[in-house]
């Protein structure tokens, strides 16, 4: 969570008891947090029903941030494996490590033997916004990878395969029987007819974007009514 004002540091050496108002650092959503604090122990997360983007909504991620927070596990500290155990070090230490252990094998093998990835908060957080790119050209490697990597490449690379794909213009209907579509909210274009429209799992749809004939497919395979 963000840097606490002067205002809450004094509050929490007191004890009292406040409400702080936070941006949820693990999404690009950025959804507003109403954070109650009794000193500096968080008591309560909930969404911050005046952020004017969230309007109080957030998911069960930003919720359980205190458990994230206080998570005996959580490392506060660089770490070292010295003898088959991890050790907490100081960041001159954990650099020094780096330095002689990484540059023999840049040396031997090339820069293509590292490798970067960057989590989510590095698009949430001014230091990683302003040093990310420094970083990644010292290091001079081509395996770059990122949070998308994990759980947007996937989608996409997938979705582009499909007639339906959002990156793609609307399938020509008129050359073909039935059109897939897995869709998860209302079309966003009016499908050529008489192409017949074959909704994969649809959760929310608007019927009134959509012209017979419409075949409705649930995940099982089963038609719908």
């Amino acid at each position: 969570m963000t840097d606490v004002s002067t205002t809450d540091t004094a509050a929490a050496e007191n004890g009292e008891t406040r409400t702080a108002y936070r941006i949820c650092p693990l999404c690009e959503a950025g959804c507003g947090l109403e954070i109650t604090l009794e000193g500096d122990k968080v008591k309560r997360i909930r969404g911050d029903r005046e952020n004017v983007l969230s309007k109080g909504f957030i998911c069960p991620k930003g919720s359980t941030l205190k458990q994230l927070h206080e998570d005996p596990d959580r490392l506060r500290m660089p770490v070292v494996k010295r003898d088959g155990e991890f050790v907490e070090v100081s960041w001159d230490d954990a650099f020094a490590e780096i330095d002689a252990r990484m540059m023999p094998i840049l040396a031997e093998h090339g820069r293509d033997a590292s490798a970067i990835y960057m989590g989510n908060p590095c698009a949430h957080s001014i230091g990683p916004l302003l040093y990310n790119r420094s970083v990644i050209t010292s290091l001079g490697t081509r395996n770059r990878f990122s949070a998308s990597t994990v759980d947007q490449r996937p989608k996409e690379i997938s979705a582009a395969a499909e007639p339906s794909a959002p990156t793609k213009p609307p399938h020509s209907g008129g050359h073909s029987s039935s059109l897939p579509f897995w869709a998860s909210a209302a079309l966003p274009f009016q499908p050529p007819m008489p192409t017949k429209m074959l909704l994969i799992n649809p959760l929310v749809l608007s019927l009134a974007l959509i012209s017979e004939p419409l075949t409705l497919v649930s995940v099982s395979g089963n038609l719908m009514e």
